[in-house]
């Protein structure tokens, strides 16, 4: 007996199925997301130590534009600037993103890497 290769439902009812779903309930997110401007697409295509790059680099942009949202609104609130929880939340954003590593599916390969705020 051979071993099975990729997933258990790869056939193509499964296949249908699954890119339906795709399309009802994935697409319309993204694309509400986008137009939130709450959507950052990192092309998954390349080597894993340029998507890694990417994908660290989206999450310091939004990190960093939290940190100045949050600065604002607490001088808008205080009249002080207090960034100690936007600091604690940006560390644990980058420690995730740190140990996120590589995703991909049954054949270790991910096509596009979508990270959203």
């Amino acid at each position: 007996m051979g071993k099975r290769r990729g997933r258990i439902d790869d056939h193509v009812e499964a296949y249908k199925r699954r890119l339906e779903l795709y399309r009802e309930l994935t697409l319309p997110m993204l694309k509400t997301m986008d137009e939130q401007n709450r959507l950052k697409i990192v092309d998954g295509d390349s080597d894993n130590g340029q998507v890694m790059k990417e994908l660290r680099r989206a999450i310091h942009r939004e990190v960093a534009a939290l940190r100045r949202e949050r600065a604002v609104e607490s001088i808008d609130e205080n009249g002080t600037t207090d960034t100690t929880a936007s600091a604690a939340s940006s560390s644990a954003a980058a420690a995730a993103a740190e140990r996120g590593g590589g995703h991909g599916g049954a054949s270790g390969r991910t096509v596009r890497r979508i990270v959203t705020c």
